[in-house]
C-alpha cells in the first residue's frame, strides 16, 4: 500500500512530538515538508527530522504530492487556513479546535464533505492504550450501568511549563478551550454526546507572566465550573482552572452501579487505569457482625485496596502517540472506511466549548445541538501501525 505524503504548517512547539512519531514510530505515512511564517523556524525543523524540503505555507498548498496537510497553528489561524487547506485539495488533520467557533467548524466539516475530503483534528490522544482500555473495561460491563463522572483538572497556568504561552490567554485558549478538548473527546466517546451545559466561569485573578509581557488581563475566562449532562441521561461536573496554585482533586473517574474507574490523563496516550470493584468490597464488608464492623470503621479504607487495582492496558504503546489519528486516516482514506476523529467530533466538541461560555454569560443551562457516530474501538499494535514504544517521550521533542 502506497504512503500518503504529510506536510506540516506551524513548526512551533507541539510539532517536534508528531513529526517524531510519524517519521520513526508508523511507517504508513511519509512527513515530506514543513512549513511556518517564520522560515528560519521551519528549516530548524526540517533540519532536526531530515525532511525533504522547507517551504512557505503557499508552496505547500501548490505541491500536487502532498495528500494531507497537518494544521499545527495557534486556533485564532485555524478557520482560514483550514479552508485554504481543503481547497487546495489536501486533507487536513488540524490541531484543536478545529477552529474558535461553532460556526466556522460546522463550515470547515461541510467544505471536506463537498470536496470529498477527509477532515480529522486533534485530540488523538484518546486512541492510546489508556483511554481505550477505560472503553474496554465498560464495553465488557466492569462496573455495571454508568451513573455519573467527575472531571477536575486544577493548576496555576500553562505559563509555568509552555515555552510561548501568550497565546493561550487570548481567544481560543484558556483551560476549557486548551485543555478542555482532551476531556471532552475521552468523555464523549467513552460515553456519548453531551446534551446540555450550566456553568460559571470567571477571568483570571492576577497578571500572567507569559515570557514576552506581563498580561494584566486576558481575553479568555480562566476558570470554569460546570455540570454537563449527555445524551444518554448521565450527568457529572467539570471544573477547568488555571487559577488554582495547588490540587490534590485532578483527574476523571467514571462511576457506575458496580464500582468505579479512575480514567489516566486525557493528555497521555498511556494508563494507568485502576477499578474499584464495589460489589466485592461490599461482599467482604458484609461478613463482618455489624457490632464489629461499627467499631472498625477504618476497615473500610484499610480494606479497600485490594478492590481498587491497576488493569493491564488493552494494548502496549507510549505516553505520547500524537499522530496516530493521521495514521489511521491514511489507511481509512486507502481502505475506504471512516477514521476515527471525524471532523463531526471536533466540531461537538467546539459546541460544547461554545455553550460553557453562553452558559457562563447568560447564567443558563444551554443545549448542544450537535452530535456524532461513537468510533470504533482502537488496537494500533494489533492493526500493525505502532512500531515501538516512546516510553516516557514528553509533549514536545
Amino acid at each position: 500500500m502506497k504512503k500518503l505524503n504529510v506536510g506540516v504548517i506551524g513548526c512551533g512547539a507541539i510539532a517536534g512530538i508528531y513529526i517524531h512519531n510519524l517519521k520513526y514510530h508508523f511507517d504508513k505515512v511519509e512527513v515530506v515538508a514543513c512549513s511556518d511564517l517564520i522560515p528560519e523556524k521551519a528549516e530548524e525543523i526540517r533540519a532536526k527530522f531530515d525532511l525533504k524540503r522547507a517551504c512557505t505555507n503557499e508552496e505547500m498548498l501548490a505541491d500536487p504530492e502532498i495528500d494531507i496537510i497537518m494544521n499545527l497553528t495557534i486556533p485564532k489561524a485555524h478557520y482560514s487556513l483550514n479552508k485554504a487547506i481543503l481547497n487546495a485539495g489536501k486533507h487536513l488533520y488540524c490541531e484543536k479546535p478545529l477552529c474558535v467557533t461553532l460556526e466556522e467548524s460546522k463550515e470547515i466539516i461541510e467544505l471536506g464533505h463537498k470536496l470529498g475530503l477527509r477532515v480529522a483534528c486533534a485530540p488523538d490522544t484518546f486512541l492510546g492504550p489508556g483511554i481505550q482500555t477505560v472503553r474496554k473495561l465498560l464495553d465488557e460491563n466492569a462496573i455495571g450501568k454508568v451513573t455519573g463522572f467527575s472531571i477536575n483538572l486544577l493548576n496555576p497556568g500553562s505559563e509555568l511549563w509552555h515555552p510561548s504561552p501568550a497565546f493561550l490567554y487570548q481567544a481560543g485558549g484558556g483551560p476549557m478551550h486548551d485543555m478542555g478538548p482532551y476531556y471532552l473527546t475521552a468523555l464523549t466517546t467513552l460515553l456519548g454526546p453531551v446534551e446540555e451545559v450550566f456553568c460559571y466561569a470567571s477571568p483570571s485573578f492576577r497578571p500572567r507572566d507569559v515570557r514576552t509581557a506581563v498580561l494584566e488581563t486576558t481575553e479568555i475566562n480562566t476558570n470554569y465550573n460546570g455540570l454537563l449532562k449527555l445524551r444518554s441521561g448521565v450527568y457529572g461536573n467539570i471544573n477547568m482552572s488555571f487559577d488554582v496554585w495547588k490540587s490534590k482533586n485532578n483527574g476523571m473517574e467514571i462511576y457506575g452501579t458496580e464500582g468505579m474507574i479512575t480514567v489516566p490523563d486525557p493528555n497521555a496516550t498511556q494508563g494507568p487505569v485502576y477499578v474499584f470493584r464495589g460489589r466485592e468490597f461490599m461482599a467482604e464488608i458484609n461478613t463482618i457482625p455489624r457490632e464489629e464492623f461499627v467499631k472498625r470503621l477504618m476497615f473500610i479504607h484499610d480494606g479497600e485496596e485490594k478492590y481498587y487495582q491497576e488493569e493491564p492496558l488493552a494494548f502496549v504503546g507510549g505516553n505520547n502517540m500524537r499522530g496516530v489519528v493521521v495514521v489511521d486516516m491514511a489507511m481509512a482514506i486507502q481502505e475506504g472506511r471512516p477514521h476515527r476523529t471525524p471532523g463531526e467530533i471536533a466540531c461537538h466538541i467546539v459546541d460544547i466549548l461554545d455553550c460553557c461560555d453562553q452558559s457562563a454569560a447568560e447564567h443558563r443551562v444551554v443545549e448542544v445541538n450537535t452530535s456524532f457516530e461513537k468510533p470504533e474501538a482502537f488496537y494500533p499494535v494489533a492493526d500493525g501501525l505502532w512500531l515501538g514504544d516512546l516510553g516516557t517521550a514528553s509533549n514536545f521533542v
